[in-house]
């Protein structure tokens, strides 16, 4: 179990956030990220993650982890920017494969906030457990801020859920926060 949410959590940070993965855009751009606060220029850093495992939304096992080198660009205008440097934009959707972990990500919404910008996906993480095929399905949102020093925090947090018996949901909640610097 711990290895399935090890790379449930490494497979969806690594794709919310797209560092270093080659994302290709399925869909055409209906509504793109628009300008905000955040200074241009590409942000590097760490994010420290608290993974909880639910049995019907009672908690079972807690977790911690650190997810290292993560990267984010926004062009001079403030916009969240996509591998081509292309503007994140509502449906764009890539999927990753992290060893047994398939993950589909779609941008479902992107709002502008007076210090920063927000992000919501639904996520679909897919794998085989002891066995049996595992299908999560789930909502994130993740928000990007301006922090001193010409730092960007970054925090996420998402939920997914499977159900694994009639009556009993496994569930998935993780929060992450870290504060990524300029390069």
């Amino acid at each position: 179990m711990k290895r399935l949410l090890s790379n449930v959590l490494l497979v969806v940070v690594a794709g919310v956030l797209c560092t270093g993965q080659t994302c290709a855009p399925t869909s055409s751009a209906p509504q793109e990220a628009g300008p905000s606060v955040i200074p241009g220029g590409t942000y590097t850093g760490q994010l420290a993650a608290t993974i909880q495992v639910l049995l019907n939304g009672d908690l079972v096992r807690q977790y911690s982890a650190t997810a290292s080198d993560f990267t984010v660009t926004f062009d001079e205008n403030g916009v969240l920017l996509v591998p081509g440097s292309s503007p994140l934009y509502v449906g764009y959707a890539h999927t990753i494969v992290v060893g047994d972990v398939t993950l589909d990500i779609t941008v479902t919404s992107i709002e502008t906030t007076s210090n920063g910008v927000s992000i919501g996906y639904t996520v679909v993480a897919t794998t085989v457990y002891e066995g049996v095929p595992v299908t999560l399905h789930g909502t994130g949102q993740i928000g990007y801020t301006v922090a001193s020093g010409g730092a960007v925090t970054a925090t996420m947090t998402f939920d997914t859920t499977y159900p694994l018996v009639p009556f009993v949901t496994l569930g998935i909640h993780v929060e992450c926060v870290g504060t990524l610097t300029p390069q």
